[in-house]
């Protein structure tokens, strides 16, 4: 059995490539275990490796509790320490306890998988990440259908909401703060609610959907800059 040891937590540091939700951190999650600490839970320790500085450690499993536990100001946390680990290490983890993982989580495991261990036949991944066969072939051919094997198809209620805040920012964005625009627009529709909390809540999800959004177009932006940079 792993020991468990007490670190100072600001011996704690998080590493991109052990972070197995394209998301990245939920608010919502976050803010739910800071009210369980705050009740009295004791929250299982943080999974974790030795830092290349020698100095500190890397989390593997564990990053939302370790913004909880910085919340509340707690000084010191407790970690099972492994000598060494990878994003593999990190995903099977997450699958045990917590948060449960997405679809596109676990799309992102059978790409890092292919990648990592190309001897691995399509319904071995499948297995090994909670996916149907057909779907992590799709995944690493590079389609994206629906289970009926149709192309998928964004809903137009959506795609119209974000072509308007675009145009809003293109029009408004730089002659007052939009941030503020918005944020009043949202304080008037949860006024409004009959149930203000079901509001929040929707709102907390589409924070994430557009922290995940900014996750999967990050390489759009990339190859703009490099496109600008030769030109």
């Amino acid at each position: 059995m792993s020991e468990v040891r007490t670190v100072p937590i600001e011996a704690l540091a998080t590493d991109d490539r052990f972070q197995v939700r394209l998301g990245g951190l939920r608010e919502s999650h976050v803010r739910s275990l800071v009210e369980a600490l705050r009740s009295g839970a004791v929250l299982p320790p943080l999974l974790v490796t030795p830092h290349p500085d020698g100095r500190r450690y890397t989390v593997i499993d564990g990053a939302h509790r370790l913004e909880a536990f910085r919340r509340v100001g707690l000084q010191t946390v407790q970690v099972v320490v492994r000598d060494s680990a990878d994003f593999w290490d990190a995903f099977v983890a997450n699958q045990k306890h917590g948060l449960r993982l997405t679809v596109e989580d676990r799309k992102q495991a059978a790409l890092w998988l292919r990648e990592q261990r190309p001897e691995l036949s399509v319904r071995q991944i499948a297995q090994m990440v909670g996916l149907a066969p057909s779907t992590v072939q799709d995944v690493l051919s590079g389609r994206r259908r629906r289970p009926t094997g149709e192309l998928i198809q964004r809903p137009d209620p959506w795609r119209r909401f974000l072509q308007a805040v675009t145009k809003l920012y293109t029009r408004r964005g730089h002659q007052e703060d939009l941030t503020q625009l918005l944020a009043e627009a949202i304080v008037d529709l949860v006024e409004g609610q009959r149930d203000p909390g079901i509001t929040w809540d929707a709102l907390i999800n589409f924070s994430d959907a557009v922290r995940l959004g900014w996750r999967l177009t990050e390489p759009f932006y990339l190859r703009r800059d490099e496109k600008a940079a030769g030109s």
